[in-house]
């Protein structure tokens, strides 16, 4: 084993980037993958996933979201956990995913932290202050200790070296459409209505159903949900005949979903938005060639992405004005364009950048 991946996720939800470091570290390493904690009684499963991949689940009497809330009971599932892991995997380098995990570093010499949000500012948006300051320490004291640390933004690397000079911007990466055998499909032609796309976890407390009302209200379209849908979020959808729920697709089958797309969307509340978070479906869109509507992120005014890759909406409002311009501006070069500016930016570039600072 070269790498342990420490998380707060489980292994079996929609791919995000400690899933995607995984893979990409799996191609070259064997990877170990600690997943949070299911509810039950102390144990730790072991499972393969792959010849390269193995799935550490671990089991704790409190829920993972309750568990890394709540000092003492989150430190001493760090213990009996990071206690476990150093007898069996001693030499061993930790990418660690988990902001909480501060007690990390009594266990092992060779700890990274990768940060891929904003974590603090989640915490201050979503928690009651004791916890927000709680986790603000279990984060400083977590990246001050760290041999270096990754942030997938330029404000989380900023935030991050003001703590630790050993930290380092890579940003997100996306899918590499070859291993797939997937050809971007071309604009369609000679049809009205738009095919309009969106990936992510698609939960009232994160997206607005108002807006999704208002797309399908003002544009002649339907409209495709990939991903968790919460029951709330959907019973408050109005037209739901021209709606599509694929559920979770991950791999060759979620990037053939996206093919079909005409245009994709990420649109967030203006209240969940952490400076510096950067959409993870950002490269998938782009990866087969299409336009992206998303709301307005400091970090993607940042980017300095060529024009009309993707399309800044600062007033959710203007979404369906926004998404026709998208798709009537769309055309082959274009296409072309955004999937060779994806292939330069795969998970696997990113991954090489990574392993350059070790």
């Amino acid at each position: 084993m070269r790498f342990i991946i420490n998380t707060l996720t489980h292994w079996e939800e929609p791919p995000r980037a400690r899933h995607q470091v995984t893979f990409a570290l799996a191609k070259k390493f064997k990877v170990a993958y600690v997943a949070a904690n299911n509810k039950g009684f102390p144990r730790i499963d072991i499972t393969d996933q792959n010849e390269n991949i193995v799935l550490i689940q671990p089991y704790f009497p409190l829920d993972v979201r309750i568990r890394y809330r709540i000092p003492l009971f989150n430190e001493i599932y760090q213990l009996w956990l990071f206690a476990w892991l150093k007898k069996k995997y001693n030499d061993i380098e930790i990418i660690n995913f988990d902001f909480s995990a501060y007690l990390i570093h009594r266990y092992f010499r060779r700890v990274y932290y990768y940060c891929n949000d904003n974590f603090a500012a989640i915490s201050r948006k979503i928690n009651v202050w004791p916890i927000y300051i709680y986790h603000s320490f279990c984060e400083r004291r977590l990246t001050e200790r760290a041999a270096f640390c990754v942030g997938t933004s330029p404000i989380i690397a900023a935030n991050l070296r003001k703590i630790n000079i050993r930290s380092y911007e890579i940003p997100l990466g996306g899918p590499n459409i070859e291993e797939y055998h997937l050809k971007p499909a071309e604009k369609k032609i000679n049809t009205k209505r738009i095919h309009i796309g969106l990936v992510g976890f698609i939960s009232i407390a994160n997206l607005s159903y108002q807006l999704i009302n208002t797309i399908l209200s003002k544009i002649d379209c339907t409209v495709t949900l990939i991903g968790p849908v919460d029951r709330e979020f959907y019973d408050r959808i109005m037209d739901k005949e021209r709606v599509d729920l694929k559920g979770v697709l991950k791999d060759k089958e979620l990037l053939s979903e996206v093919n079909k797309f005409d245009v994709t969307v990420a649109p967030y509340l203006d209240n969940k938005i952490a400076e510096g978070g950067m959409p993870n479906k950002l490269f998938v869109y782009l990866s087969m060639g299409k336009p992206v509507v998303v709301t307005e992120l400091l970090c993607l005014t940042q980017m300095n992405l060529p024009e009309k890759f993707i399309y800044l909406v600062k007033n959710n409002d203007d979404f369906p004005d926004i998404i026709r311009k998208a798709h009537d501006e769309n055309n082959s070069a274009l296409i072309q364009l955004r999937v060779e500016y994806a292939e330069m930016n795969t998970w696997d570039k990113r991954i090489e950048k990574f392993c350059e600072l070790l």
